[in-house]
């Protein structure tokens, strides 16, 4: 749908969107293909052409942009500027909640990484109770797993793995690390 024209939309807020849309998948090749300097680029080109638009579109981008930075400061291991960005989306009143399982699921692992399992589990257990995009429930659950593994609450860890495993099976593949 972040292809076709907004009839609601001036000819510019068009082009604002689309614009933003194309430099928004961009920017997913580059976090896939680990080219940082243009994952950034490309997310700060989805934040330009998104400030142009109206507020609900708006909010949408610049949610997927504060998640997208935090995401690439998680796999640069950079867990300070991560949670830095990423609550400063949590602060935002403005940030999409459609966007929000999935801005739970990479601040969740990115507690995991740091190590503090509680704040990790809080988060990542908001993001697989609220998704409804099998990428989110299966990275989290996975994490979910993982983490009570660590903490020897292995029934709990069980439990995950078996969502994991469920999912993949109703689903039959799922974008999970």
């Amino acid at each position: 749908s972040s292809w076709l024209f907004n009839r609601n939309y001036l000819l510019k807020d068009n082009k604002n969107s689309l614009l933003a849309n194309v430099h928004y998948n961009l920017q997913i090749l580059m976090q896939q293909t680990s080219n940082r300097k243009e994952t950034f680029h490309h997310l700060n080109l989805v934040e330009h052409y998104a400030s142009y638009l109206p507020s609900e579109e708006r909010n949408v981008l610049l949610s997927r942009v504060i998640t997208g930075k935090g995401y690439s400061y998680l796999r640069q291991d950079k867990l300070d500027s991560a949670i830095w960005i990423l609550q400063s989306g949590e602060k935002n009143p403005d940030f999409s909640v459609s966007f929000k399982p999935f801005f739970n699921m990479v601040l969740g692992s990115v507690y995991v990484e740091k190590g503090d399992y509680d704040k990790a589990i809080n988060y990542l257990v908001k993001a697989v109770f609220n998704s409804n995009s099998r990428n989110v429930t299966t990275r989290s659950a996975f994490k979910l797993s993982e983490v009570y593994r660590i903490k020897n609450r292995i029934d709990s860890a069980y439990f995950f793995a078996q969502m994991l495993l469920d999912t993949l099976r109703i689903f039959g593949s799922a974008n999970y690390e």
